[in-house]
């Protein structure tokens, strides 16, 4: 017995029970009288809560933070809204993938503050071009 493009889709963080009864699935125990087996297999899911860079929306999916716009501040399941990022200050690549571009820096990861470096060469920022961006600069 095969179950194929099964989804669930549910609200983020929470948990949900799920018994799925057949016929296809085979009892081990041998049958008495008395005593009606149920075929079933029961299902615990937990979905995950909306990471940082995701906001949930309002049928509880997660969606991460398009390009160009990013989410300071972050908590769990973040309401939002996600924000237009300052393309002159920041590079916002979508989700959690944001810091601040050569010459600003910002106090850690979250802040939402983006601040000009007095001397340009001690922020070197991040290389629109890498892989990762380092959050803090």
């Amino acid at each position: 017995y095969k179950l194929e493009n099964f989804t669930f889709n549910y609200q983020a963080g929470e948990e949900l029970n799920v018994t799925l009864f057949s016929d296809g699935i085979p009892s081990f125990a041998p049958p008495v009288e008395a005593i009606k087996f149920k075929k079933a297999i029961k299902v615990d899911m937990k979905f995950r809560t909306c990471q940082v860079g995701e906001i949930i929306l309002e049928d509880g999916r997660c969606q991460k933070c398009k390009p160009e716009f990013w989410l300071p501040n972050p908590t769990e399941n973040d309401p939002g809204p996600c924000l237009e990022c300052d393309s002159e200050k920041m590079i916002c690549r979508g989700g959690n993938d944001v810091g601040p571009r050569k010459g600003y820096w910002r106090l850690n990861s979250t802040s939402n503050i983006v601040v000009e470096c007095d001397n340009e060469d001690a922020c070197l920022g991040n290389d629109p071009d890498a892989e990762e961006l380092d959050p803090v600069g």
